[in-house]
C-alpha cells in the first residue's frame, strides 16, 4: 500500500491517493483497473488503525509506503 498527500486543490477533494496493494504497478492490466473515488471518512471507518497512522505520516511527509514484512509505514528514499 502507498498513500501520498498534496495540499487539497477543491473542498471535495482531501489531498489524499492511497494506492492499495491489489493494485500493483508491476501488473500488466494496471492501467486497466478501476480507479474510484471513495470518502475519506468512510475509508477510515471501515480501514484498520495502521491506515489512519499511514494517512498522517504521508500529511506530513508527502507520500509514504508500508511494507507488509514488518508491517510498518516508511516514506521512499526519494521523499526523504
Amino acid at each position: 500500500m502507498s498513500i501520498s498527500w498534496e495540499r487539497p486543490t477543491s473542498p471535495q477533494f482531501s489531498g489524499f491517493v492511497v494506492f492499495f496493494a491489489d493494485l500493483l504497478p508491476d501488473d500488466p492490466g494496471f492501467d486497466d483497473l478501476p480507479h474510484e473515488l471513495v470518502c475519506l471518512n468512510c475509508l477510515v471507518e471501515d480501514g484498520d488503525e495502521q491506515l489512519g497512522v499511514g494517512l498522517d505520516l504521508a500529511r506530513v511527509h508527502g507520500q509514504v509506503d508500508f511494507d507488509p514484512d514488518t508491517g510498518e509505514w516508511f516514506v521512499p528514499e526519494d521523499e526523504a
